[in-house]
Protein backbone atom coordinates (compact mmCIF):
# COMPACT_ATOMS: atom_id res chain seq x y z
CA UNK A 1 0.00 0.00 0.00
CA UNK A 2 1.01 3.57 -0.86
CA UNK A 3 1.00 6.41 1.92
CA UNK A 4 -1.05 9.42 0.99
CA UNK A 5 0.58 12.56 1.75
CA UNK A 6 -2.12 12.98 5.16
CA UNK A 7 -0.80 9.46 5.90
CA UNK A 8 -3.52 7.61 4.87
CA UNK A 9 -3.03 4.43 2.96
CA UNK A 10 -3.64 4.88 -0.91
CA UNK A 11 -5.09 2.12 -2.99
CA UNK A 12 -3.91 2.22 -6.36
CA UNK A 13 -7.27 1.81 -8.62
CA UNK A 14 -5.75 -0.40 -11.27
CA UNK A 15 -4.69 -4.14 -11.32
CA UNK A 16 -1.04 -4.55 -10.41
CA UNK A 17 -0.60 -0.96 -8.66
CA UNK A 18 2.35 0.69 -8.74
CA UNK A 19 6.33 -0.29 -8.42
CA UNK A 20 8.51 1.71 -5.63
CA UNK A 21 10.12 3.74 -8.38
CA UNK A 22 6.73 4.60 -9.97
CA UNK A 23 5.60 6.12 -6.57
CA UNK A 24 4.19 9.53 -7.73
CA UNK A 25 5.30 12.15 -5.27
CA UNK A 26 4.04 15.55 -4.56
CA UNK A 27 5.58 19.25 -5.29
CA UNK A 28 6.76 19.49 -1.31
CA UNK A 29 7.87 15.98 -0.94
CA UNK A 30 9.88 16.03 -4.48
CA UNK A 31 11.45 19.17 -3.27
CA UNK A 32 12.57 17.72 0.45
CA UNK A 33 13.86 14.77 -1.34
CA UNK A 34 16.09 17.25 -3.57
CA UNK A 35 16.98 19.93 -1.12
CA UNK A 36 15.24 23.00 -2.71
CA UNK A 37 12.58 25.12 -1.64
CA UNK A 38 9.25 23.91 -3.46
CA UNK A 39 8.23 27.08 -5.32
CA UNK A 40 12.01 26.17 -7.00
CA UNK A 41 9.87 23.11 -8.43
CA UNK A 42 7.27 25.99 -9.85
CA UNK A 43 9.98 28.48 -10.88
CA UNK A 44 11.77 26.00 -13.04
CA UNK A 45 8.30 24.03 -14.52
CA UNK A 46 7.29 27.72 -15.36
CA UNK A 47 10.33 29.93 -16.34
CA UNK A 48 13.02 26.92 -17.23
CA UNK A 49 16.44 26.34 -16.20
CA UNK A 50 18.30 23.07 -14.25
CA UNK A 51 14.83 21.99 -12.46
CA UNK A 52 12.71 22.01 -15.80
CA UNK A 53 14.66 18.75 -16.99
CA UNK A 54 13.26 16.81 -13.99
CA UNK A 55 9.99 15.12 -15.64
CA UNK A 56 6.63 15.71 -13.65
CA UNK A 57 3.09 14.09 -14.47
CA UNK A 58 0.01 16.90 -14.64
CA UNK A 59 -3.29 15.07 -13.28
CA UNK A 60 -5.28 18.01 -13.90
CA UNK A 61 -4.43 20.35 -12.12
CA UNK A 62 -1.76 18.86 -9.57
CA UNK A 63 1.80 18.06 -10.32
CA UNK A 64 3.32 14.63 -9.53
CA UNK A 65 7.05 13.29 -9.58
CA UNK A 66 7.44 9.47 -10.36
CA UNK A 67 9.98 8.61 -7.37
CA UNK A 68 12.42 7.01 -10.56
CA UNK A 69 12.77 10.37 -12.54
CA UNK A 70 13.55 12.01 -8.95
CA UNK A 71 16.57 9.35 -8.27
CA UNK A 72 17.83 9.24 -11.87
CA UNK A 73 17.88 13.47 -12.01
CA UNK A 74 19.79 13.27 -8.79
CA UNK A 75 22.25 10.86 -10.41
CA UNK A 76 22.59 12.84 -12.96
CA UNK A 77 23.13 16.11 -11.58
CA UNK A 78 25.60 14.52 -8.84
CA UNK A 79 29.15 16.17 -9.36
CA UNK A 80 32.12 14.24 -8.43
CA UNK A 81 35.84 15.44 -7.76
CA UNK A 82 38.69 15.35 -9.87
CA UNK A 83 39.70 12.84 -7.99
CA UNK A 84 36.40 10.86 -8.11
CA UNK A 85 36.32 10.98 -11.85
CA UNK A 86 40.15 9.89 -12.69
CA UNK A 87 39.93 7.20 -10.33
CA UNK A 88 36.83 5.77 -12.28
Amino acid sequence: MLQTTNGREANPSFEGGLRDGDRLLTNAETARIIGVHPKSLVRGRVYGGPLSKLPHVSIGRNVRYRLSDVERFIAANTAHTVHERHAA
